[in-house]
């Protein structure tokens, strides 16, 4: 594996002697502040480590350190991570290197450092609106977060329509970064703006981001994330560790595709009536089956359908 397989990726990797020392970074590193520099010395510690530049994963791999600075891990709401999803995460690291290593040479990533700038702009909304509301900490009622979105997503790149909310507690950083996450991801494709809504679903909190784009997809409905690593093969990590946290929250998923490019993503999050479920951690789900899915699923991944992503279109 080689820091050029990371080349398009829009996830920050930054490649190091096990003494921290910087062999290399791919061009998304390049655009941290401070920016990394060949031959510094990185002060790792264990992972996720927070640096200068932001929090990492840490993975130890071929005798050397691959540094990763995802999304996931960017926008921390008072360290509001349930603890089952972060022990997943930093448990498939060497996986979700070898995923992005392997999809990442698929495509030229367009307007990558748009992405990034979009979704700082909007978790800075995010950390203003929340930072005087500690009461529920870390979780709020699906109400605010439904209004929360309303303010911070501008609507020169998003239409978003507000459906019925409730008094149900949720997750608030899960909940804004899924958010976040999906609609950067498809905004570069869209060709203007997306379509984003966010309501009450009996128990769940539903999030749906759509998009009419110029990727051939097939006309398919999948029930998890990783179907999207050929046609965004870019954002291959950041759909890794987000399939990771709706399978360990217990959240669900729904991809739905059309052959005209329209792409439809619902995300089910869990609500709960009292504050100790949303953030207890002996309330989520054990995560080891879903790493296992996961590694069986990409290890059936063929040659032909990494083929398939080829025929997208370059940014």
């Amino acid at each position: 594996m080689d820091i050029l397989d990371f080349e398009f990726s829009s996830t920050p990797v930054i490649l190091c002697e096990q003494d921290g020392r910087i062999i290399s970074c791919n061009p998304a590193a390049r655009s941290l502040r401070p920016t990394p520099r060949k031959g510094a010395r990185m002060k790792v510690a264990v992972s996720p480590c927070r640096l200068p530049q932001g929090k990492c994963l840490v993975i130890p791999y071929e005798e050397r350190l691959w540094l990763l600075f995802c999304d996931f891990l960017q926008f921390d709401y008072n360290g509001a991570i349930y603890p089952t999803t972060l022990e997943a995460v930093l448990l498939s690291g060497p996986e979700i290197l070898r995923a992005a290593a392997t999809y990442g040479s698929i495509r030229r990533a367009p307007a990558a450092s748009a992405v990034k700038r979009f979704r700082d702009l909007l978790y800075s909304r995010f950390r203003y609106i929340f930072a005087a509301q500690v009461d529920p900490f870390r979780a709020h009622s699906v109400c605010a977060l439904i209004s929360a979105f309303t303010r911070v997503l501008p609507s020169e790149h998003v239409r978003f329509s507000a459906e019925a909310g409730s008094m149900r507690l949720v997750n608030t950083r899960n909940a804004a970064i899924m958010m976040t996450s999906l609609i950067s991801i498809l905004l570069p494709f869209s060709g203007s703006r997306v379509s984003a809504s966010a309501g009450a679903v009996g128990n769940d909190l539903r999030l749906c981001v759509s998009a009419r784009t110029n990727i051939p997809f097939p006309d398919a409905h999948e029930e998890d994330l990783t179907s999207l690593f050929r046609y965004f093969p870019e954002h291959t990590v950041d759909l890794y560790v987000a399939d990771l946290c709706i399978r360990t929250c217990g959240y669900t998923v729904s991809c739905h595709t059309c052959e005209d490019g329209s792409i439809t993503v619902d995300v089910y999050v869990k609500t709960e009536t009292r504050l100790n479920s949303v953030l207890d951690p002996s309330m989520k789900v054990p995560f080891e089956a879903e790493l296992a899915h996961l590694s069986k699923k990409l290890s059936q991944t063929s040659a032909n359908e990494l083929h398939q992503g080829e025929g997208a279109p370059h940014g």
